[in-house]
């Protein structure tokens, strides 16, 4: 009973705001606040303790009444900042998260919007999406402003190891680099540059 009891209070407990930003991101007469948020769940594979999971969320307000809604998935550990884009967009939120540990592990990064009412995604990206599918070792990601082009907005570079049969997943045996930048319409994010380059060992 005691156990049980405890796998109840682990269920329902209540989230803990880890981070919590305060940013106009729609333009209204009041700012949003951007989450980093921490969760316990049950430990699903019969371990004893239970797991820490995070993820971002957006707070705002219409009607009266507060609502929030998560805009990143949940993983092991998660962190986002707000940043500045082209008008009319404005602002969006650019996170980073990451299940597990070691240089393969799982990756989850995006840079979204807010609407008002809900999150509308500029780029999202998943280990699991991958062009490089089962020779994914490991990816990172980050906005850059490209002086020479001159465009509206920062752009996205998107870096994956390159796994080879043989090879430790510490180590991959290339890397590929992929640059996103923001279509004309401003809607999204689309590639235009995939290069890959052996790694010199």
């Amino acid at each position: 009973m005691i156990a049980l009891a405890a796998a109840l209070a682990l269920a329902v407990s209540g989230p803990r705001i880890v981070s919590s930003v305060a940013a106009n991101l729609d333009g209204d007469a009041h700012r949003e606040l951007v989450q980093t948020v921490e969760v316990v769940q049950p430990n699903p594979y019969g371990g004893t303790q239970p797991l820490h999971r995070r993820f971002v969320r957006v707070m705002d307000e219409s009607g009266g009444r507060s609502f929030a809604q998560r805009v990143s998935p949940v993983v092991d550990y998660v962190r986002a900042r707000v940043v500045s884009l082209p008008s009319p967009i404005g602002h969006g939120i650019w996170y980073d998260g990451s299940t597990g540990n070691g240089g393969a592990a799982p990756r989850a990064l995006g840079l979204v919007t807010w609407t008002g009412r809900a999150s509308r995604a500029l780029w999202r990206y998943t280990s699991s999406s991958s062009s490089l599918g089962k020779r994914f070792d490991g990816a990172s990601a980050r906005l850059f402003d490209d002086p020479a082009r001159g465009g509206p907005g920062p752009e996205i570079k998107l870096v994956e190891g390159v796994h080879r049969a043989g090879d430790p997943t510490c180590c991959p045996f290339a890397l590929q680099t992929s640059l996103y930048r923001l279509n004309a319409a401003g809607s999204a994010y689309e590639l235009y540059s995939r290069r890959t380059v052996r790694r010199l060992r």
